[in-house]
């Protein structure tokens, strides 16, 4: 482990201790997972937890930060607006 895992390891422990998270998380850099965890229910009533798999609902507000994201890496000359989108994303998800 590393000593950025280590660090993220520690930090979001402590801050999905301490708020009850439930949900999961996965930092990927450069094809390495750094860190990944998933905590809680994905169905509380038929006691199914979530896993690496779980899919989530995402509801409309996360639009506003896809958009701010993309014209940021547009600014920073990383992203061209009029490629196709598969372009940035990796072979297999």
């Amino acid at each position: 482990m590393t000593t950025l895992q280590k660090t993220l390891h520690s930090y979001l422990t402590a801050e999905l201790d301490y708020w009850d998270f439930s949900g999961v998380i996965r930092i990927i850099q450069n094809d390495t997972t750094l860190y990944e965890v998933c905590r809680g229910y994905s169905s509380i009533e038929f006691q199914i937890k979530n896993t690496m798999d779980t899919r989530f609902v995402a509801a409309s507000i996360s639009k506003q930060f896809t958009a701010f994201a993309i014209m940021i890496l547009y600014d920073k000359g990383l992203l061209q607006l009029h490629e196709k989108a598969n372009q940035y994303l990796p072979a297999t998800m």
